[in-house]
């Protein structure tokens, strides 16, 4: 299943942790140390990644690496992720699984999560 971007904009702007990490970047200047610290810790630890952080032409909420461009998936769209990266590939293992995730998406806890699911599915 496929999104349009005005799609996921939406469900990101709708999400608790990205629709604040939206909002910083709307401003346009980075977040001091405290208003950081005063964020949840899924925000916070998205701020400190700050230069990594940008928005499309879409207003869509991305992550680029040195290797790869990420789109940072609203918690909504996760079982989807999974189930088109884990179960329609197979079941592949949490590696696997990670791997293919990380080649195109980032959230914060993705490991974890991957991890978590991976285990509890196939179990």
């Amino acid at each position: 299943q496929s999104f349009t971007p005005d799609q996921i904009r939406r469900a990101q702007e709708a999400d608790e942790v990205l629709t604040r990490v939206l909002w910083y970047k709307s401003r346009g200047r980075r977040p001091n140390r405290t208003e950081v610290k005063s964020e949840h810790p899924a925000v916070a630890g998205l701020l400190k990644q700050w230069l990594k952080l940008h928005v499309d032409q879409n207003g869509v909420l991305r992550r680029q690496t040195s290797r790869r461009e990420q789109l940072l998936v609203p918690k909504a769209y996760r079982p989807l992720v999974f189930k088109e990266l884990h179960q329609d590939m197979g079941h592949l293992g949490v590696e696997r699984t990670l791997d293919l995730i990380r080649d195109r998406f980032y959230w914060p806890q993705m490991a974890k999560e991957v991890e978590h699911f991976v285990t509890e599915e196939c179990e």
